[in-house]
Order: structure tokens, then C-alpha cells, then sequence
């Protein structure tokens, strides 16, 4: 069974490849900036998604938490590195199916 987060990585990583950089118009941006807002508001995911077309950077976003500590909670931004471990697997077949 997935989670929620996982669920919502599939969910990006899917829509980004499927996404023409030079297409994304403000509209988009609008688009993808409420789905983010709503993944934070609620909690559902930790992550980065970077969009790029020939090395410039059409849209760059953080959501959730870089870490968790007695301290305090630090935000992630878009120089978080974030342990991801097995999950590459899935960044694996969702390359694989787009060849």
C-alpha cells in the first residue's frame, strides 16, 4: 500500500515529465504553486521538483520540513538534500516509461 507521499511523489514526478518546460505559462505556475501550497498546508509531502529546459530553470519549488530537531523544525528550500534512499527506484521506472 502507498502513502500519501508517496502517492504525491508518483503524482509529480508523472506530471513533470510530461510537462514542456517551454509551456509553462503563467497559468501553470499558478497551477503547480496552489497544488504545492496545498501538499504543505496539509502536511503530505517533503520534497523539490525542479523545471528545466536546456539548463535554465522553469520553475523551482520546496514544500515541508528539511528537519526536525529539539530546537525546532527548519523549512526546506531548493538547497535541501534529502535522504532518499530506495526510493530512486521510482525515479527509475518513471525515466524508463517516458523512453
Amino acid at each position: 500500500m502507498f502513502s500519501p507521499t508517496r502517492n504525491a511523489l508518483m503524482i509529480v514526478l508523472l506530471l513533470a515529465g510530461n510537462v514542456n518546460a517551454a509551456d509553462l505559462v503563467p497559468a501553470a505556475t499558478k497551477n503547480l504553486d496552489a497544488y504545492f501550497d496545498a501538499l504543505s498546508r496539509e502536511s503530505l509531502a517533503n520534497g523539490s521538483i525542479a523545471i528545466s529546459e536546456k539548463g535554465v530553470v522553469k520553475y523551482q519549488r520546496s514544500v515541508g520540513l528539511a528537519s526536525i530537531t529539539p530546537r525546532g523544525t527548519e523549512p526546506a528550500d531548493t538547497n535541501t538534500r534529502y535522504r532518499i534512499g530506495s526510493v530512486t527506484k521510482l525515479f527509475t521506472a518513471a525515466l524508463t516509461m517516458q523512453l
